[in-house]
């Protein structure tokens, strides 16, 4: 992800997580694309975790208020990936998590979604998660998850994580890793 080359004519605008989890991705370029679809599709191929793509929309428009014939792509998405938290965040416990998404109405359970987190955030971090933290305590509540990582604790009731999402990580105080030379420390 994120390896993209971007054309002389386009322009990341933005590129942010929501307090209710929704990641968000504005790119403007001036002239009209060629073609709508494959403009959109270079970017959620680069931008776009695979794990995440089948909960992605999108739309182009045009800006209407100037001739200059600038074009908008908005992409979004539920997240399923990585995430830094800034300290301006209030009651945030960790600085990296994994943010997942447990979409409704499907056969994904809470313990399955740690499951997978907690991977994703061993293959990125390079340490076993310890921590999930969830808004609303799930139908089967537990204390622990076990997971091909080790034992996640589970924390309910953390306003900050949006609804129908797990958050999982290490806590602050436990481990608070700085990026250096290609790695987390």
């Amino acid at each position: 992800m994120d390896a993209i080359q971007i054309d002389l004519d386009e322009s990341l605008i933005e590129d942010v997580i929501t307090r209710f989890g929704l990641r968000m991705v504005h790119i403007m370029q001036h002239g009209r694309p060629r073609n709508d679809f494959s403009w959109a599709q270079k970017w959620i191929t680069a931008k776009v975790p695979d794990h995440a793509r089948e909960f992605v929309f999108w739309r182009v428009s045009a800006d209407q208020e100037t001739t200059l014939q600038y074009w908008h792509l908005y992409i979004y998405w539920n997240a399923r990936e990585l995430v830094e938290f800034s300290p301006r965040w209030t009651g945030v416990e960790l600085r990296y998590g994994v943010v997942w998404y447990i979409p409704k109405g499907k056969d994904e359970t809470v313990s399955f979604s740690v499951d997978v987190a907690a991977t994703l955030y061993r293959m990125r971090m390079g340490r076993a998660p310890t921590m999930a933290w969830l808004r609303d305590d799930p139908v089967s509540k537990r204390a622990t998850v076990e997971t091909q990582e080790g034992t996640v604790k589970v924390i309910t009731g953390a306003a900050w994580v949006p609804d129908r999402y797990v958050i999982v990580g290490c806590p602050r105080e436990e481990w608070d890793p700085t990026f250096k030379g290609g790695r987390y420390e």
